[in-house]
């Protein structure tokens, strides 16, 4: 009873704080005069060989002969346009008038950004651009690397996930401070080593909303360890996300956050024995958010996570080792290769990826209804 009666605390805190939050869609119109001052707190989006920062729901097209790094400060002015069709997180566009950087001075930020582009540098090196991007995606998280074509081999085949850090990252990178800590400190030691590992990889990984949820639920699980409390992940799963909301509430339009907290859900909520059914879980929580938002049905995803998502664990570890001894990445390079293949040939058949149109929010609500009520049932109960 107590739970609840906090839940319900939270749920009003939370819509008091998004009610009284300004709007980014009232303040601005189509044809309006603008300038924006910003600091850059996450990499840009790759659109059509083209790179964009959203802040306060207007696209800006960062000019070819800027190089952004994380910190800098940028003042950009120009006249909002309607809004790019692949930029789902932003209500405008801007035809820039001027682009103006102002170069960060060096902090902790800049540092592990710089870490991270030495990290993808070294992939591209030693790997071909395709397997090279794959690689990167699926250690770092992003698929701003990739090139279109293949982006949107991952996107109809339902396998962009892997490319996209989060839960099953992070759960990684704690496992491997486990592994090695583990052998030589006591218990408390290695749990403050596996949270700052989380929390420099969060940064690595490029801050998305996605892996911050989870750096939190993580974070969150091994200080109640220290202290001796095991917590219900579907508990933390939702502190986790109502306090990244209070902190930003546009992270309510995020479509990566949307999906990452609806994946978990459903993967905590119907607790599957095996990797696969946990694969099958996460699909089926997120189908309606991905009808809503892009009307894209993938026909072929489950049978592409069956294929190749094993695939990523080994991934991860060698391309980890490929960090540190450069070679290491010829390793990976034939299990790259074949995912990249395989998927590529899966997403082009005709019928892999169905365009059935874009669902309204009742009609996701009425799927989520009906996917609780058949949870209960005893089928699903098996499984």
């Amino acid at each position: 009873m107590v739970r609840w009666l906090i839940f319900l605390g939270a749920i009003g805190t939370l819509g008091l704080r998004i009610w009284l939050s300004p709007s980014g869609q009232s303040q601005y119109s189509v044809g309006q005069k603008v300038k924006i001052t910003a600091t850059v707190t996450r990499e840009p989006l790759k659109v059509y060989q083209k790179e964009y920062l959203v802040f306060e729901g207007i696209a800006l097209e960062i000019p070819s002969k800027v190089d952004l790094r994380l910190g800098d400060r940028i003042v950009v002015s120009g006249t909002l346009t309607d809004k790019l069709p692949e930029m789902k997180n932003a209500q405008f566009g801007l035809i820039n008038e001027s682009f103006t950087k102002i170069q960060a001075t060096l902090s902790a930020g800049t540092i592990l950004q710089n870490w991270r582009l030495g990290m993808m540098a070294k992939f591209q090196r030693w790997l071909p651009a395709d397997e090279a991007a794959l690689a990167a995606g699926i250690l770092l998280g992003g698929s701003e690397s990739m090139s279109y074509d293949l982006r949107q081999a991952y996107r109809r085949s339902g396998m962009s996930h892997v490319v996209a850090a989060s839960g099953y990252n992070v759960s990684v990178v704690a496992g491997w401070t486990i592994l090695f800590f583990g052998r030589w400190l006591n218990r408390r030691l290695t749990i403050l080593f596996g949270i700052v590992s989380i929390i420099i990889y969060v940064f690595l990984a490029g801050g998305s909303a996605a892996v911050v949820r989870a750096g939190i639920m993580a974070v969150a699980a091994w200080i109640g360890q220290l202290f001796g409390r095991e917590g219900d992940a579907l508990w933390l799963l939702g502190v986790a996300s109502w306090a990244m909301l209070l902190i930003n509430p546009e992270y309510m339009g995020d479509i990566g956050f949307q999906l990452s907290v609806a994946a978990t859900a459903g993967i905590l909520w119907f607790k599957p024995s095996r990797e696969i059914l946990a694969s099958l879980a996460a699909q089926a929580a997120t189908l309606p958010l991905i009808l809503h938002h892009f009307g894209n049905l993938s026909v072929v995803a489950p049978l592409a996570n069956l294929l190749f998502l094993w695939l990523v664990p080994p991934i991860m570890q060698l391309t980890a080792l490929g960090v540190v001894v450069g070679p290491a990445n010829w390793l990976a390079w034939p299990l790259l290769k074949l995912m990249n293949q395989g998927v590529t040939w899966l997403s082009s058949w005709s019928w892999s990826s169905w365009q059935v149109g874009q669902i309204s929010w009742l009609w996701v609500g009425g799927y989520y209804l009906l996917l609780v009520i058949l949870s209960r049932t005893r089928l699903f109960r098996r499984v």
